[in-house]
């Protein structure tokens, strides 16, 4: 049992890794602590509190051009993703990461 324990840990690391390199590659900032309100188009309840999968439905997405990630508690017990069609302006917040598709 601790062995599978060990692979699981490995395979979520090598996942968190590719969707990091996937987003460094597609050209997506990261924004941590910054809120980009305005020009919402979607808002994706996510499963899992995981910016990168916001970032990466960004990413996949070609009427996308920013999105904010807010953490799980802030806009109801999950984490949201909200899609942007233009680039607002940033605002600090700490309960939020965006980015800019570059």
């Amino acid at each position: 049992m601790i062995r599978r324990t060990s692979i699981d840990v490995v395979m979520l690391a090598a996942i968190c890794i590719f969707f990091s390199v996937l987003i460094a590659l597609a050209g997506v900032t990261k924004e941590n602590g910054i809120d980009r309100p305005g020009s919402d188009y979607s808002q994706i309840f996510l499963q899992s509190p995981d910016p990168n999968l916001c970032a990466n439905l960004c990413v996949g997405d070609p009427n996308c051009k920013a999105y904010t990630y807010t953490k799980p508690g802030i806009d109801g017990p999950q984490a949201h993703c909200w899609l942007k069609n233009a680039v607002p302006n940033p605002v600090p917040n700490p309960n939020c990461i965006s980015g800019v598709k570059t």
